[in-house]
């Protein structure tokens, strides 16, 4: 067995089918603990057994195991998360909501053209971007969400400084404008059927 397969999301079995060995990828749904396994040869790549498993419909956390959801589960969270809602707050269903926080990162290019921008426009000794730049506006520039623009900016040790409450409550604000921008483009299109 590939020794790329070690500390996977995934768990790796060797099968036997009358007189041959097939070898399996298994991943267990945090939702509903079902275990999907995939048939697969031994040097298949990691990230091709993921690919597989997202094919069949799941939604795969490359480093996190217990963020890995099943067809099932991932539609049913779909559809309890289509209306943004409050940290906290129940949804219909009485469960607590809890925001998305699986981030996929782009393809190395992408990578590369985000770290362009961000050393173009990120000044590394004060901690900030410089004039009216922001993971937003880069975001924006390569078409990803500033999520994933943030995420590689600390993934390459660019930190933001400043103080940490202020920080907090600007991000609580931004994602507040954000649902009610969301809330808006709905309202609009229900209104206008």
């Amino acid at each position: 067995m590939n020794k790329a397969h070690v500390n996977q999301v995934y768990t790796m079995r060797s099968v036997v089918d009358g007189s041959r060995h097939i070898n399996q990828a298994q991943l267990r749904c945090t939702g509903c603990k079902h275990v999907e396994p995939i048939q697969m040869r031994p040097d298949m790549p990691p990230d091709q057994v993921l690919k597989k498993f997202r094919q069949r419909g799941w939604q795969v956390d490359i480093k996190h195991a217990d963020r890995c959801f099943c067809p099932d589960c991932k539609s049913r969270r779909t559809a309890n998360n289509n209306v943004p809602q409050p940290k906290g707050e129940p949804m219909h269903n009485g469960a607590k909501h809890q925001p998305a926080t699986i981030l996929e990162l782009p393809a190395p290019p992408v990578i590369r053209k985000v770290l362009g921008a961000i050393e173009e426009h990120f000044d590394e000794d004060k901690g900030r971007y410089i004039g009216d730049w922001s993971d937003k506006k880069i975001g924006a520039e390569v078409n990803l969400g500033w999520a994933i623009v943030a995420k590689i900016r600390e993934d390459y040790g660019l930190k933001i400084k400043g103080d940490p409450e202020v920080m907090a409550l600007r991000a609580d604000l931004d994602s507040w404008i954000d649902m009610g921008k969301q809330l808006e483009h709905r309202l609009a299109r229900l209104e206008n059927r």
